[in-house]
């Protein structure tokens, strides 16, 4: 459901209402269980703050450079 989200370039809550509703009205009610699950799922995601960007990675040191230009 996610990759939907993010294909149809879903962002607010009222779209995501929306595709909840359409996806309830198309399916049969023996699948709504499963479908309000990953739309809870979802949500989750959505309101979860970003995870930290990784660190950059290390800086070669001086004497990486010297043993690399000098060899």
């Amino acid at each position: 459901m996610v990759q939907m989200v993010v294909e149809m370039g879903l962002c607010g809550w009222d779209d995501l209402r929306c595709m909840l509703r359409r996806l309830l009205a198309l399916n049969a009610p023996r699948h709504h269980a499963a479908i309000l699950t990953a739309f809870a799922e979802v949500c989750a995601q959505l309101a979860a703050p970003p995870a930290p960007a990784p660190p950059p990675p290390p800086q070669p040191t001086a004497a990486y450079h010297y043993h690399y230009y000098h060899y």
